[in-house]
């Protein structure tokens, strides 16, 4: 871990990384879109997260099977779903994602 990456160690997944795999999650729908938003919406770090994120996702590292910065990410996300959680993220950091791999 990188000296600028040192926040992730503050996230509140930390404590309990299996609470955060996208299988413990409802199946679909809006329970699952709020399930995930409760794990994050107090982490400290929320912000540091999203941001992470969003260059993961620009640079083509999509998160697969995982809740991350409030958006449920499936183990075999259809474009719909991903946009779901695409649109979460891009509330969280204030901007489009450029260029969002499908």
């Amino acid at each position: 871990m990188t000296d600028d990456q040192v926040w992730r160690l503050k996230g509140a997944c930390i404590e309990d990384m299996d609470a955060y795999d996208s299988q413990q999650l409802p199946r679909h729908g809006r329970k699952r879109a709020e399930k995930a938003w409760r794990l994050c919406a107090d982490c400290p770090v929320l912000r540091n997260c999203a941001e992470q994120t969003a260059r993961d996702i620009e640079s083509g590292r999509i998160p697969v099977g995982v809740v991350v910065a409030g958006a449920a990410y499936h183990d075999n996300a259809s474009n719909g779903r991903r946009t779901d959680a695409y649109r979460t993220l891009e509330l969280l950091i204030g901007r489009p994602l450029a260029n969002p791999a499908a």
